[in-house]
């Protein structure tokens, strides 16, 4: 029978004398090795080990059997996996898998670097690849069984063992904050709340700074950033990420947000500057001759500016708000503001020419000046208070200027809107006997200006209301007169009666100067005088003054001229000198012939208005005849006519005839 032997290689237990027979060799041991038996006889030769690891040992025969363990090589496997819900693009083959060791192995997922026999030993997982993605390491031996991975990422793998190592890559979200701040230095007044901040991309976010509606994780990707809220803002986009870094943010404000990056996007909002320019035109239609640089424009407000048209001091960038639009410059220009902006779109011009300027916007805003027109009014005035009766549409009034007008007082063509300029005023017509003032204007309104007339021509500002005026009053034409009428009286019956111009030698004829003032002024130091002709003698003291008149008599022989003096007569007044003569006796003449007697005598008056005015001639004859055949005389008186005169008392003296004969 065969003897069994167990024991440690070495020891007496497993090297002993035995019965001759089969045997079966085996082993136990640390598993992961394979081993091989082989045997020889003393002499070294081989004996037959059969594929059940059996020998036969002969009697007497010595064989040694030796059995080499071979660890076995374990076997490693890595695997790639991911989980791409967050945004995650990569694929499995864009990590590079590490198993560092004994045996370290390296690769693509997939591929045999990564999938090799290895020594058994201790092994540290890892791998390279996209960021973004937390990696969890998981290994399974070959029936399955869980294999333990150390916090580290650490795998013990066994001789002989096949472990197979997953790594599951999960696309991590990423953080995207938005945030709004603001530079008000050009008038803007909004507030970070006013707008709303969006990011349109794999998970659009969109909200107001502040909130959590745009402090979100968000899926990995391609964003667009973006903002809504107050115009005349430009906004800025600039990121960072968690570190600080800057994200880079293109031309469109596109960033990209890689796996698990945390970016903070700011928006800055720079509130722009609007832009004002002023701009003056004129229309000079009523004579205005201003030019567009005569006036100042203003524009009052967040940014004041003042200056000429057409220069740079009115043509600026200012500041956005409430602007008051304002002008100095020549008068009589009435202002018209009108605003549009860049696009020509009408800008409201409020009642006291107030605008709004938003940020970023331009406007030009204009003023129109146009010339105003003057207004001229011509009024007639009449004084009737010496008797005058006109009325003040009896003249025609004309104002000679750039806009002439003519017409009645009272009538609107003379109360007219004219050109600005200078007017020579007139008129014309109406009854004589008036005087005419001087023209004098006023600036219409209360109280009255006084406007400058020039020899009758004013000048008319633009805008200007000026009334001229005239006034008439009617005045007694100075007439100044004198008349004077002559008359003859003969004594007959007792009484006086008118002669006839026939009269004898030796008779008493009483003459009568009546002295009338007409006109309209007083006469003063009336004198009244009356020559005599020769064959006449003045009666002394015959001489006097009627109707009861004052006056100073005076008579000289030498001259034989009678005179009478009055201090004044007042028109109308009337004033008889009356006195007498003789009529001289007749010379001696031869018989038979005859001597004739006539004169013609007229008288005069004169005063300090009035040149000498001679009256009316008064002719008496007289006749004598010596007869031869008696001696005696014979006196025939020839008739004459006298001319008709007005006596004080209004008779009328009649011409007649007489003859008287003498026997």
């Amino acid at each position: 029978m065969s003897t069994r032997t167990s024991g440690i290689t070495g020891t007496g237990d497993v090297d002993q004398d035995v019965n001759a027979g089969s045997y079966t060799l085996s082993e136990t041991g640390p598993a992961g090795y394979v081993g091989t038996w082989s045997c020889v006889n003393a002499a070294g030769d081989p004996v037959t080990v059969n594929a059940n690891n059996g020998i036969t040992v002969a009697l007497a025969q010595s064989v040694t059997c030796t059995v080499n363990n071979d660890d076995q090589t374990a076997h490693l496997k890595l695997v790639k996996t991911i989980t791409n819900n967050n945004g995650g693009t990569a694929t499995v083959t864009d990590w590079t898998l590490t198993a560092t060791g004994p045996t370290t192995i390296r690769g693509i997922t997939g591929t045999g670097d990564v999938d090799q026999d290895v020594n058994a030993g201790s092994y540290t997982l890892s791998e390279t690849g996209p960021a973004g993605y937390a990696g969890t390491w998981s290994c399974v031996n070959a029936a399955g069984d869980p294999v333990t991975v150390n916090a580290n990422n650490g795998i013990t793998v066994a001789l002989a063992q096949s472990v197979t190592c997953t790594v599951n890559n999960d696309d991590q979200t990423a953080h995207l904050k938005l945030v709004k701040t603001i530079t008000n230095n050009n008038g803007g007044t909004a507030t970070v709340t006013d707008w709303t901040l969006t990011a349109t991309g794999p998970t659009t976010i969109r909200g107001i700074t502040g909130t959590g509606d745009v402090d979100q994780d968000v899926n990995a990707g391609s964003y667009t950033l973006s903002e809504t809220g107050p115009a005349g803002y430009v906004g800025t986009w600039s990121c960072v990420n968690a570190a600080g870094d800057p994200v880079t943010v293109n031309a469109n404000n596109g960033i990209t947000v890689a796996l698990a990056q945390s970016v903070t996007c700011t928006v800055n909002n720079d509130d722009q500057t609007a832009h004002l320019k002023l701009v003056k035109t004129i229309t000079n239609n009523n004579g205005g001759t201003a030019t567009v640089t005569d006036w100042t424009l203003t524009a009052t407000g967040p940014t004041t500016i003042r200056g000429i048209t057409g220069t740079g001091d009115v043509d600026q960038d200012v500041n956005a708000g409430s602007y008051t639009l304002s002008e100095t410059g020549p008068a009589g220009y009435a202002g018209t503001w009108s605003c549009v902006t860049a696009a020509g779109d009408p800008v409201t011009v409020n009642a006291n020419n107030g605008i709004t300027v938003a940020l970023a916007q331009s406007v030009t805003c204009t003023v129109n000046n146009d010339d105003q027109p003057a207004h001229l009014t011509l009024v007639k005035k009449v004084v009737n208070d010496n008797g005058g009766t006109a009325a003040a549409t009896a003249w025609t009034l004309t104002a000679t200027g750039p806009t002439t007008i003519r017409g009645i007082t009272g009538t609107g063509d003379v109360d007219q809107d004219v050109n600005a300029g200078t007017y020579a005023l007139s008129e014309s017509g109406g009854p004589t006997g008036y005087d005419a003032s001087a023209w004098s204007c006023v600036l219409t309104g209360q109280p009255a200006t006084t406007v400058p007339v020039t020899n009758a021509t004013v000048t008319l500002a633009l805008g200007q209301d000026v009334t001229c005026t005239i006034t008439n009053s009617y005045s007694l034409v100075p007439v100044r007169g004198l008349t004077i009428v002559k008359a003859a009286f003969e004594a007959k019956h007792h009484g006086w009666v008118p002669s006839d111009g026939i009269v004898d030698f030796g008779d008493t004829v009483g003459f009568t100067l009546t002295v009338t003032a007409t006109g309209n002024m007083p006469q003063t130091n009336v004198v009244v005088t009356d020559t005599l002709q020769p064959g006449m003698t003045y009666v002394n003291g015959s001489a006097t003054c009627l109707n009861g008149v004052a006056c100073t008599i005076s008579y000289n022989p030498d001259t034989q001229t009678l005179a009478a003096t009055i201090d004044r007569l007042d028109p109308g007044q009337q004033v008889i000198v009356s006195f007498k003569v003789t009529i001289d006796a007749a010379p001696a003449i031869a018989a038979g012939t005859t001597y004739t007697w006539h004169g013609e005598n007229v008288g005069a008056v004169k005063s300090n208005e009035v040149r000498k005015v001679t009256s009316n001639e008064v002719t008496l004859r007289a006749h004598y005849e010596e007869l031869a055949k008696t001696g005696a005389a014979h006196l025939e008186v020839g008739g004459f006519g006298l001319i008709s005169l007005l006596l004080g008392a209004g008779l009328m003296i009649a011409t007649k005839r007489r003859r008287r004969d003498t026997a």
